[in-house]
């Protein structure tokens, strides 16, 4: 077979494509592509990394950049010109998840965080924490972790950190990402129905992630968030090791959980045994369960060892990593003392590859008016407006911050505009008769 030297993405703009390039890059391929829309600052972020991107699909690129591999992003399908050129000319091709497990984690210790919530945040607070001990991770995450300033890092290190997604791979691979991802470790955080495009329903997402357990070697070591009854269900099935972990259940449990004005405190229980006190500056008690979940996983991996030599000292040691802010840069909650709410994004690069870009997911891009009293800033997912789901997150961020909310309500009202940005509505508002109610606009990208 051919080595490898020049590999052409097709749908190079693409969030987790154009952190694929950068990695590529860094390796010393040649890399080069196209998409449909090619602009600052996504030009300017690929341009910088010297790859060449093509604007528009036409089989001509491929024709005159002759690459060894074609990787095609999963938004693209049959009818694409540079697709079909690509099969008639029996050009070698692969998905995005496939040339990273062959390109970048085979041979190296994979640690996959994979479920519905907190993919992201785990992710990247994970691969800070082994980089502050010493131990140079890899990592690709969908959204750009703060500490790093960056959503990927190609290095020396054993370990290779990555965001599990249950999304289909390709127009000729509908599994699951993380299918892909050679899992000896594996975070399950939580499990609900969701992508409602691809599974009909909550029992063919099950089976989805029951081939994700499934493929966990004997070795290798499952976190269960048992605090899901989804992975509660799934997770005897499992050939592997299984740590259960949650807040108040399994076998390692965060208890005595108090917010602070720095962020949330809790103590690591094993059975009845109080392991230490940890804190994160992430609000709720849903950062919790992520920063629970990426000390265990540190603690499989020998950190403790390696950073201090005893649990105690691990201990104090990890609530160091964990307090060094290693959140992604998602929109964010924020919480007013007169307990009114606004939402505002907390980057123009948010959920975007590093050096900006523009993502083919829908992404907080306006400012929004923020009132002149002091705001406690709180970690909350970007895609709380889209789903009521997310509302019990933010009732509960509120909770911990302070407010005596007792009912939280949305209301989400899209709107086609001339503009290629959707413009959602909502209107937030509390039973709680000193609140008063917020309307907000902010935009969205089109996916």
């Amino acid at each position: 077979m051919k080595p490898i030297q020049k590999i052409y993405l097709v749908g190079i703009c693409g969030t987790a494509m154009a952190s694929l390039a950068g990695m590529l890059r860094e390796r010393q391929y040649v890399v080069s592509g196209s998409d449909s829309d090619v602009y600052p600052p996504m030009s300017d972020f690929l341009d910088r990394l010297g790859i060449l991107v093509h604007k528009g699909y036409r089989q001509e690129n491929i024709q005159n950049d002759n690459p060894d591999l074609v990787v095609i992003g999963n938004a693209l399908s049959r009818g694409n010109p540079e697709i079909e050129f690509v099969l008639d000319a029996g050009i070698r091709y692969a998905s995005m998840a496939e040339t990273v497990k062959e390109l970048f984690i085979r041979g190296k210790k994979s640690v996959v965080v994979a479920g519905t919530h907190g993919k992201t945040t785990t992710t990247a607070m994970l691969s800070w924490m082994l980089d502050v001990a010493g131990r140079k991770p890899s990592f690709l995450v969908g959204g750009i972790a703060e500490n790093f300033g960056r959503s990927f890092q190609v290095s020396d290190g054993s370990e290779f950190v990555i965001e599990g997604d249950e999304y289909d791979t390709a127009f000729f691979d509908k599994g699951p990402k993380f299918l892909h991802y050679l899992p000896n470790i594996l975070v399950l955080k939580n499990i609900e129905f969701d992508h409602a495009d691809i599974y009909s329903d909550l029992e063919a997402l099950k089976i989805a992630f029951r081939r994700l357990i499934n493929i966990v070697p004997r070795s290798g070591l499952i976190v269960a968030g048992v605090d899901s009854p989804v992975v509660a269900e799934l997770i005897p099935a499992a050939f592997s090791r299984v740590v259960k972990a949650g807040i108040g259940v399994g076998d390692w449990q965060a208890t005595n959980i108090t917010p602070a004005d720095d962020g949330m405190g809790f103590d690591l229980v094993e059975g009845t045994r109080l392991v230490g006190r940890f804190s994160t500056p992430l609000m709720g008690t849903f950062n919790v369960q992520n920063a629970l979940h990426a000390v265990l996983v540190c603690r499989e991996l020998g950190i403790e060892d390696d950073v201090a030599g005893s649990s105690m000292v691990f201990a104090s040691t990890m609530t160091s990593l964990i307090t060094r802010r290693p959140y992604t840069r998602r929109s964010r909650l924020f919480v007013k003392d007169t307990r009114r709410i606004a939402f505002g994004p907390c980057s123009s690069r948010d959920r975007r590859p590093a050096g900006g870009g523009c993502s083919s997911r829908p992404s907080s891009s306006h400012s929004i008016r923020r009132t002149k009293s002091s705001l406690r800033e709180c970690s909350v997912h970007r895609n709380f407006l889209w789903s009521r789901r997310y509302l019990r997150i933010a009732s509960s961020t509120v909770s911990a911050a302070g407010a005596d909310w007792r009912t939280l309500s949305i209301r989400l009202k899209r709107s086609s505009v001339t503009s290629p940005r959707t413009v959602a509505r909502a209107t937030m508002w509390s039973s709680c008769p000193t609140a008063a109610s917020t309307t907000f606009t902010t935009g969205f990208w089109k996916g």
